[in-house]
């Protein structure tokens, strides 16, 4: 009788622990369908917001002012007289480099745009010693530069240019009229680093934006200038690197875009052999 009930306390036990692994399993099972259920029923939410947000196409995308996004060299020539030039989509208020040009307003007012990213990444000292220039000097004409301290940006100085600034939807003719004055913004600046021996320098799309100068022209109009600029430049002057730096895509490719079309396509006949350009392009 004792085998036969250790034996039934056995089985009993035995039959209990299976009951409570299949009871287990059961609510294993239910619970599994619960969260099933669930993540459905969000995924199903998720879709719903998704849905009610615009899909934005890579133009679309291309407009934002601010993309996220890591420091990345997209194209890199060398051109004549020691001047290498490159094109990067990076955040130009963390850009390590002797110089970075803002797209400043004749009275050196930085309160939006490009200007005001630098000061605020860059303390109060940018816009003080810009209200001292002013004050002693009066306001910066159209086509100059001028060169303040960076305060806590990571470059050295900061040249300040004053590119045309257009209407909205602006005329050919109104187009015509400031496309020789970008041309002046871009020399003026070129030639203010030099004097201040800033031998690597950052350059955002001047006028483009909210001085609403169109991009392509803008961008085409930058690089012939830098490139006439080179010619003149001693041979036996210090190296100059330029970086024409933008952190959205839309400008960037123009950029590229502009690089590729007017050095390299367009190359002067009469340029000396070490004025040859070579591209180094980032595939994407």
């Amino acid at each position: 009788m004792k085998r036969r009930g250790l034996y039934v306390t056995r089985l009993s036990k035995a039959f209990v622990f299976k009951s409570h692994k299949a009871k287990e399993k059961r609510t294993s099972k239910s619970q599994s369908r619960a969260s099933e259920t669930k993540d459905t029923t969000l995924d199903e939410d998720t879709q719903a917001i998704i849905a009610d947000v615009p899909v934005l196409s890579q133009t679309q995308e291309d407009d934002g002012a601010a993309d996220t996004m890591t420091n990345c060299k997209r194209l890199s020539t060398q051109l004549c007289n020691n001047v290498t030039m490159s094109v990067w989509k990076a955040d130009l208020t963390d850009f390590k480099v002797d110089a970075v040009v803002n797209a400043a307003n004749s009275k050196l007012g930085h309160h939006g745009g490009l200007a005001k990213a630098l000061c605020d990444a860059g303390g109060p000292d940018i816009q003080a010693e810009s209200n001292k220039y002013i004050l002693e000097k009066g306001q910066l004409p159209t086509g100059q530069a001028h060169v303040t301290t960076a305060g806590k940006l990571r470059c050295n100085s900061i040249i300040h240019v004053v590119g045309p600034c257009l209407q909205r939807n602006p005329t050919p003719e109104m187009i015509r009229m400031a496309k020789p004055l970008l041309k002046k913004a871009v020399v003026n600046l070129l030639k203010i680093a030099e004097q201040h021996n800033l031998c690597s320098v950052a350059i955002p799309a001047i006028s483009s934006g909210i001085f609403n100068f169109p991009l392509p022209l803008c961008a085409d109009v930058i690089v012939t200038t830098i490139k006439q600029y080179c010619k003149q430049k001693k041979a036996n002057s210090p190296p100059f690197k330029l970086h024409l730096v933008n952190n959205d895509n839309k400008t960037v490719r123009e950029m590229e875009r502009a690089c590729k079309k007017i050095l390299s396509c367009h190359e002067d006949k009469d340029m000396p052999p070490t004025a040859k350009v070579h591209l180094q392009v980032k595939s994407n």
